[in-house]
């Protein structure tokens, strides 16, 4: 459920290039109608995690730990663990500064790549090696209205990669989120694959004044498709929250 450039176009194909790759579907997020329950969970077809919803101006930051799962499905079978600023909360804007690792299904195993993007740019790291159980580190800034900055540590390696990133629109820095996403390329879903539980810890968001936002104070958004929930989010204590498959 984010909002993840383009895959080149063999990557429709049978034999899968990884050069690029598709947008997910954050967008669904805000722009169809969610269905929210009683206890309050959001569900939607994109988007598995947390979302802080405050006043435009709000954020500066968002910052989680994550241990890389290991995935499994059919090939083709993709998501992305992410954490972002905005994407299309802002009326008459589609601004979005985020940064995440996709999980791919290939026919010679799983893929895992670092990605960087706002609403102008996508960038793949293609030296930033990943793989299942390894600690990342995902931070994205909000310097203003245009301007921001995104790192992705592995933990295990010492490796990281960093973007400073561009929005050609304005952000409103009133929505940040972290979680898992679907993949999408147009209005086709790739195959969303089981993975091993993901569980964020110092998830937290910062305001532009430094006030730290833990998930109590977030919205959690399960995943379902086809009137079925894919997912489970549960907040832990302090800074962490746990997403499962189901």
């Amino acid at each position: 459920m984010h909002l993840n450039s383009a895959l080149i176009s063999s990557f429709l194909l049978a034999s899968v290039s990884l050069a690029g790759r598709p947008r997910s579907q954050r967008q669904n997020l805000v722009q169809k109608p969610a269905n929210t329950s009683s206890d309050g969970v959001v569900y939607n077809n994109g988007f598995a995690g947390l979302v802080w919803p405050l006043d435009n101006g709000t954020f500066y930051s968002v910052n989680g730990t994550v241990t890389i799962p290991k995935v499994s499905g059919p090939t083709n079978a993709s998501a992305t663990i992410a954490v972002g600023i905005d994407g299309t909360v802002c009326p008459g804007s589609s601004a979005i500064l985020q940064a995440g690792v996709d999980a791919i299904v290939t026919s010679s195993g799983i893929d895992y790549k670092a990605w960087f993007e706002s609403d102008s740019y996508t960038d793949i790291d293609n030296n930033l090696m990943i793989s299942a159980s390894d600690h990342i580190q995902l931070t994205v800034q909000a310097w203003d209205e245009h301007s921001g900055f995104a790192v992705i540590k592995n933990l295990n390696t010492g490796q990281q990669a960093s973007r400073q990133l561009q929005s050609s629109e304005p952000l409103c820095r009133q929505k940040v989120y972290c979680g898992v996403e679907t993949m999408w390329t147009a209005d086709t879903m790739f195959p969303f694959p089981s993975f091993d539980a993901v569980t964020f810890t110092d998830a937290v968001a910062t305001s532009t004044s430094g006030q730290p936002y833990g998930p109590q104070g977030a919205m959690i958004y399960d995943i379902e498709l086809n009137g079925t929930v894919m997912t489970s989010v549960t907040c832990l204590a302090d800074y962490s929250v746990t997403i499962k498959y189901v």
